[in-house]
């Protein structure tokens, strides 16, 4: 656990003290990088995880499931590789507004059960999910790769 706080603490501190050369401008996140960094840091640390990565096709209103993390919720309540998600707590995907996922995902926080509606092998089930927190490394990654864009824009500048 203290192996995971500390690679945690040492991409925060590099990114922090990095900030004024990582700085941009023209990309998304109009955030400076620290602010951006303060706010996805909690943000994420708040948000309830399932433990499940895919891909989401807008048009079809639909995600597939491509990988499960080890020892993730998402495991313990039997997702699978491949399984199309199309539904959350009986809300289709391809119905929702953007109000919808606003409101959705402030109800996704740890300890919340959300019941997905999914296609698998032709047959379409319901699975349900006790979100938990987001692991440590799990954030600096995702912060990571986030503050690449602040990279990314200010070094083609």
């Amino acid at each position: 656990m203290m192996k995971r706080f500390s690679t945690y603490l040492a991409v925060v501190l590099i990114v922090a003290l990095a900030s004024p050369v990582l700085a941009g401008e023209g990309h998304k996140c109009t955030a400076s990088t620290q602010e951006c960094l303060d706010k996805m840091a909690v943000k994420m640390a708040n948000a309830g995880w399932s433990g499940l990565d895919g891909d989401y096709d807008e048009e079809k209103g639909l995600f597939t499931v491509t990988k499960l993390f080890d020892d993730s919720p998402a495991v313990t309540a039997g997702f699978q590789k491949g399984d199309v998600l199309f539904a959350i707590n009986g809300h289709k995907f391809a119905d929702m507004t953007e109000e919808d996922w606003a409101a959705m995902k402030s109800e996704r926080v740890p300890g919340a059960t959300v019941t997905y509606t999914l296609k698998r092998e032709g047959h379409k089930k319901q699975v349900e999910v006790t979100l938990v927190e987001m692991p440590e490394e799990m954030i600096a990654k995702k912060v990571g790769k986030h503050m690449m864009e602040h990279v990314t824009v200010a070094s083609v500048q």
